[in-house]
């Protein structure tokens, strides 16, 4: 068991210290009654430093934070006496001198390591990215299993933004005009396969079957249609929806309707109106922020979330702009304060996978031979079964090896097929099993009293210690209790996902 993930037990007085504000009082007649009739609360974990210790590596014993302060202050002061003395003025050596000093006054960085995020859509990537760099309103997160990560997303430090910093930069990177023409070609090429078969200006709609038309295998020509092929017609169709930004727009609708019959199509004019709506999406986007000539947006000093009555732009309508034209865009950059971020660290989510776009397929697969490490999102209620996770997991360790790749489990709470607690279930898994995650009050009271190993016999000795204290406050000793029994059905579970991990 690694004990070390958990905070050390805390002494009564140690813990009344950083006491957070509890409830109404159970009485002090309520901890003499057995514990199991005690209600407790289910453990809520926040990562602190306590326990912790600096890593060994020789980077840290050099104390770069320090070593870059002092250089800072050092090479400031000479450049100052410099300026003061007019020597920059008069000497072209001493100019050239103070600008090489100042390029390297910030001391050593750190190496840029880029981490992608991949899993499931809806798993909880975005969750993941908010929950490691402590910003609970950065990335854009679902509770749903709809995808919301529609195109790659880094997060990436801002220099000179602070590690509590609640404002980013968002760089906005479109595809190319070559990419973009392709882009509409294979949507219309989608659509087309189901829509436009048999005579001119003959359709099959999408969503049903068309009873009136000859069928397949009386006809050689006519090939059978897959369901694979009316999904891509689906999304072929959300496309030209998007572009043409039909959404509240009646006279879009009306003009897409036309541009999507056959004589259109096969003349090549829904093609042309396609590249033309692409470049008016793009203008509308350009209107919030700076383009390049690349007409890529810069949007700056964009807060994570506005107060209620301002009309500027924040994190969520920045998205929202951006997932209006998602086929349009190759990734977005947030650049930001954080420790990790600033620590060289850079995170990327990328759409899940599964999805049947080829062209996002493609660049989703780039960013992930281009990344340094991999990061891969799993339910914990179907890992050990999932092929799906399974082929990431190979496929990590081949392009970046074993050290290089990460698995987070997530979900372990909630099982995607009932929406009820799954840890009320048992795993059947490869022929074994399993008992579930879930930490009964029994279990609590009995891991207490049989005092058989650590920490259960300092927690008991610690409830031991309670009933001792005179003048002892109710409200306080029930929450100091709670905070016991919390410790030890979470030291149960990561006791049981340690066993599963061995299984595994």
């Amino acid at each position: 068991m690694e004990e070390a993930y958990l905070d050390p037990i805390l002494a009564f007085a140690d813990w009344k210290i950083r006491r957070p504000k509890v409830s109404k009082s159970l009485g002090r007649a309520s901890r003499k009654m057995k514990r199991s009739q005690v209600k407790t609360i289910e453990p809520r974990w926040t990562p602190t430093l306590l326990g912790e210790s600096e890593s060994n590596c020789d980077f840290f014993k050099m104390k770069p934070l320090k070593m870059n302060a002092r250089a800072q202050r050092i090479g400031q002061e000479i450049i100052e006496g410099l300026v003061q003395s007019d020597a920059c003025k008069n000497f072209k050596e001493f100019a050239n001198f103070v600008a090489e000093l100042d390029k390297c006054t910030p001391g050593p960085s750190h190496t840029r390591l880029e981490f992608c995020v991949i899993g499931e859509t809806g798993i909880g990537k975005s969750t993941f990215i908010n929950a490691a760099l402590n910003r609970p309103e950065l990335a854009d997160a679902s509770d749903s299993t709809k995808a919301c990560t529609q195109h790659a997303t880094s997060y990436e430090y801002l220099p000179g933004a602070p590690d509590n910093a609640s404002l980013s930069n968002v760089y906005i990177t479109i595809v190319d005009v070559a990419t973009r023409k392709q882009e509409a070609q294979m949507q219309i090429e989608n659509y087309s396969k189901v829509h436009c078969r048999g005579s001119e200006g003959q359709s099959m709609n999408i969503y049903e079957q068309d009873e009136e038309a000859e069928p397949a295998e009386a006809n050689p020509s006519i090939t059978m249609l897959t369901e694979e092929d009316r999904n891509l017609a689906k999304h072929a169709l959300d496309y030209f929806h998007l572009i043409w930004n039909t959404q509240n727009n009646s006279e879009a609708e009306k003009e897409l309707q036309v541009m999507l019959q056959h004589n259109y199509i096969s003349s090549g004019e829904l093609l042309a109106k396609c590249i033309q709506k692409q470049e008016e999406r793009l203008q509308d986007l350009g209107k919030n922020g700076r383009v390049d000539q690349d007409q890529n947006v810069l949007f700056t000093d964009i807060p994570d979330a506005l107060f209620p009555g301002k009309d500027t732009l924040d994190l969520p309508a920045v998205r929202q702009l951006a997932a209006m034209i998602w086929p349009l865009i190759h990734k977005v950059t947030i650049r930001t304060g954080g420790v990790l971020l600033r620590n060289g660290i850079v995170l990327t989510d990328l759409p899940g996978y599964g999805d049947l776009n080829m062209g996002r397929i493609a660049i989703t697969n780039n960013f992930r031979l281009e990344a340094d490490y991999e990061i891969i999102i799993a339910e914990g209620l179907r890992i050990e079964d999932s092929k799906t996770v399974y082929s990431q997991i190979t496929s990590s360790i081949h392009a970046h090896g074993l050290e290089r790749t990460l698995l987070v489990v997530n979900k372990m709470d909630v099982s995607r097929s009932s929406g009820l607690d799954f840890l009320n279930l048992e795993l059947h898994t490869n022929g074994i099993r399993q008992q579930n995650f879930r930490v009964s009050d029994e279990e609590v009271d009995n891991l207490i009293e049989r005092k058989e190993r650590a920490p259960f016999n300092e927690i008991s000795q610690r409830l031991d210690e309670l009933e001792s204290i005179s003048d002892l406050d109710d409200a306080d000793a029930d929450a100091y209790e709670e905070y016991l029994r919390a410790y030890t059905r979470a030291t149960a579970q990561r006791s049981k996902i340690n066993d599963l991990k061995i299984k595994m």
